[in-house]
């Protein structure tokens, strides 16, 4: 593709409805329906157009829809930046979404079935809602929908990864389906959204403020996991049944949460300080790691009077005189077998 400097306008082929020809593209449009975009150099208006240029309706405040021909694989990034009035699109054969893209457009909605990658903010405070569809993708930039009105996600295609701020602030997001490719959450990617229902942590190995301020009811299994922050610290979870191989439990990770059992792997060996704060249903703990973890202040502080420490059975004494735990040493019991 020739680079933004190097590319021919007159092999730009654009047809725009109601406005007589020759009319500059910086002038009030209402409707475009484009016919053509960039040529490689050597076609020479021959063949199949392949992208809509960079910063090619930037900023254009009439523009309402735009009429996207299936030979244009690429919106490169900008293209339809600020266009503030902008409701419609067609994205049928779209296979890349450059950064920025769409961003501030008015679009309530998007189909792009055969998409494979979306840039860094494309579609950032655009009012989309419904669901998100797209099963061809293999790449998720950092705050593509944030502040956006999406409602669902069922599929993500074979992405690896999810980008910083991707989906902050969806507030009417409430159900995500992750794909079995990914294992990396960017920080806060779902920061405060509306996210309830989610499938596919049990895939996940790295996490970073993730969930943040979700309502986010579920039972925790996430046996791949390496590492855990606050992720899920003010969420609604209410089980925690697998959480990898982490050796830390951070500061705050699980606090104010509506958790009822908590079950840590073998290879905990530190729990920071008001690590499980303020589960007031907390009555089951489960620790399987046989040398005490280092107990921060405050990790085991406002949880459920009825709070039973269940640990190894050969670790029990250690346990109950061990620096934090010996204040819960009439609560430390074996896990049953």
């Amino acid at each position: 593709m020739p680079s933004a400097a190097n590319r021919n306008l007159s092999n730009l082929a654009t047809t725009i409805d109601s406005i007589p020809t020759g009319t500059p593209f910086n002038q009030t449009i209402q409707k475009v329906v484009v016919s053509s975009g960039v040529y490689s150099r050597d076609e020479e208006n021959v063949g199949a157009a392949v992208s809509i240029p960079y910063n090619k309706y930037y900023n254009n405040s009439s523009l309402v829809s735009a009429m996207i021909p299936d030979t244009i694989a690429t919106i490169d990034s900008q293209a339809f930046r600020g266009c503030s009035q902008l409701q419609y699109v067609n994205l049928d054969n779209v296979v890349s979404i450059g950064m920025l893209a769409f961003y501030y457009c008015r679009l309530g909605s998007i189909n792009a079935p055969n998409v494979e990658t979306i840039g860094d903010n494309a579609f950032e405070a655009c009012p989309i809602g419904g669901t998100l569809n797209f099963p061809n993708l293999t790449s998720l930039g950092s705050s593509a929908f944030t502040y956006t009105k999406i409602e669902q996600i069922t599929s993500l295609g074979s992405i690896t990864s999810i980008g910083n701020n991707t989906f902050r602030e969806c507030t009417n997001l409430k159900s995500v389906a992750l794909p079995s490719t990914i294992r990396s959450l960017g920080n806060l990617c779902f920061y405060n959204s509306g996210i309830t229902t989610i499938t596919g942590l049990e895939y996940v190995e790295t996490v970073s403020s993730s969930f943040q301020g979700c309502p986010l009811a579920i039972e925790l299994n996430m046996p791949n996991l390496t590492a855990i922050d606050q992720s899920f610290s003010y969420t609604n979870i209410t089980k925690i049944i697998s959480l990898g191989t982490v050796p830390t439990i951070a500061f705050g990770a699980f606090r104010s949460c509506k958790l009822t059992s908590v079950v840590l792997p073998s290879t905990v060996t530190e729990i920071g300080g008001l690590a499980f704060y303020d589960n007031l249903s907390l009555s089951s703990f489960t620790i399987n790691a046989v040398t005490p973890p280092t107990l921060g202040s405050g990790a085991l502080d406002m949880l459920s009077s009825n709070l039973v420490i269940y640990v190894p059975s050969a670790s029990v004494s250690a346990y109950q005189s061990a620096s934090g735990w010996s204040a819960f040493a009439s609560r430390i019991q074996a896990i049953p077998t």
